[in-house]
């Protein structure tokens, strides 16, 4: 059972990669190639991910892991694991740091704390299918989105979702009901390379619909990714719901949620 790693980064990469990592770039200019990772630009994978990047944030390089996996870029078999990291963010078996105190579940590890440790090798140590961030307790999914983002694109990706057939209305009230959340959703941690592709597919079927006649309601730089928000969310949902299946019996193992930073206080960035 191996294991296939990930890292998404638009800026220098914070957190320590062995050399099996691919890296999927999404910032401007021109890949950084002088690692000893591979280095793939999203756009080269597919045009389209470079144009809508603004609004689609992280889940950009998500999709262009998807094709990678499913037209051959990655060799995989029944069994094996993809892993995702993201430049300056992972999921680790332990905590590392220290929590945040503006963000559930986050822990703050500086950087020379990391100088000796090999993320995705931490990772590949572990034989479970699964490594996730430990689930948050958000009261209710809608009322958390309205009250941190702009619910009228939640509202329009879910319709998207229903009208697509990925949900039923059953579905879509049990997601704005949801609870329990997996924060980076199905975009950050250790999986099974199956639960991924069949969630991560829906993700972008949304995404890509939604696109082509909308755009975010707000042009704000902390409300623009609102795509970004929006998969989160959905493909915990769908994360969630792959465990609680006839499938989903393995228990997970839950791990915790870094970010490279110094202090107790998160920044996104």
């Amino acid at each position: 059972m191996s294991i296939q790693t990930f890292c998404i980064a638009h800026k220098p990469i914070e957190v320590p990669l062995s050399s099996g990592c691919t890296v999927i770039w999404l910032g401007p200019g021109e890949a950084p190639r002088g690692g000893a990772q591979r280095c793939i630009r999203a756009g080269e994978i597919a045009p389209e991910l470079e144009t809508w990047h603004p609004f689609l944030g992280g889940s950009a390089g998500t999709f262009a892991i998807e094709t990678i996996l499913r037209e051959g870029g990655a060799a995989w078999g029944a069994g094996d694991r993809v892993s995702i990291l993201q430049y300056r963010k992972f999921v680790a078996p332990k905590a590392l740091g220290a929590k945040s105190t503006n963000y559930p579940g986050m822990y703050l590890v500086a950087a020379d704390a990391l100088r000796d440790v090999e993320v995705d090798a931490l990772q590949n140590s572990l034989p479970a299918p699964y490594l996730l961030s430990q689930p948050v307790l958000l009261g209710n999914l809608y009322a958390q989105y309205g009250s941190n983002h702009r619910v009228p694109d939640l509202l329009r990706y879910t319709a998207i979702a229903v009208e697509l057939g990925i949900m039923t209305w059953q579905m879509s009230a049990e997601f704005f009901a949801t609870s329990l959340f997996v924060p980076g959703g199905v975009e950050m941690g250790v999986y099974p390379v199956p639960v991924f592709l069949d969630a991560v597919e829906k993700m972008r079927r949304v995404s890509y619909e939604f696109l082509r006649s909308h755009r975010p309601v707000s042009q704000e730089p902390g409300q623009l990714r609102a795509l970004a928000f929006c998969n989160e969310r959905l493909g915990s949902y769908f994360l969630m719901r792959a465990l609680t299946s006839g499938a989903g019996k393995v228990e997970p193992t839950f791990g915790f949620l870094h970010t490279v930073s110094e202090g107790e206080v998160y920044a996104p960035g």
